[in-house]
């Protein structure tokens, strides 16, 4: 059985929101406590594990379902995110997640390199992303190579360590 006779990838629709919300919501806390201090949990996960509608809904937000049931999520824009700039050629990777549940299955793997065919085919040479601690090796096996660590702001005067990762398409 191949992964396309378990699993579907869609483009996401805004009648999505909540899925996809409850799927961050249920997923980042498990997965990303293994490489985050509890101080850093408890601050952070309450803002970046929350669906973002406009993401959800840009065409460019990709959803992998097994049946019915939603078990991956994750997509690509233009801007990057915090900033808004634009680079010519340059996308950027956003909210690549598995239910944790289903973790080492391939989807992951799938839907990203989805998310990178969809890019290249809209003209698109790059993409870049900011992995969180625990998913370097997962982008690293998808080609994408390390710049170096940033701290990202978020609201509160919250600092979330992530690293710069890029990929040529």
């Amino acid at each position: 059985m191949n992964f396309f006779d378990r699993f579907s990838i869609r483009t996401a629709q805004a009648s999505d929101f909540t899925a996809v919300d409850r799927l961050f919501s249920e997923s980042y806390p498990v997965l990303l406590r293994t490489a985050y201090s509890e101080d850093i949990c408890t601050r952070a996960l309450p803002l970046i594990s929350r669906a973002q509608p406009d993401l959800v809904r840009s065409g460019k937000f990709f959803l992998v379902h097994r049946g019915s049931k939603l078990v991956g999520a994750g997509g690509w824009t233009r801007s990057a995110p915090g900033t808004g700039i634009v680079t010519p050629g340059v996308g950027h990777v956003r909210h690549v997640v598995s239910d944790y549940r289903f973790q080492r299955q391939g989807i992951g793997r799938r839907l990203l390199d989805y998310v990178m065919i969809n890019a290249q085919g809209d003209g698109l040479s790059a993409l870049r992303c900011f992995s969180t601690l625990n998913a370097v090796p997962f982008y690293t096996a998808m080609g994408f190579t390390e710049e170096g660590p940033v701290d990202l702001p978020l609201p509160g005067g919250v600092h979330f360590p992530a690293i710069r990762m890029h990929a040529t398409l």
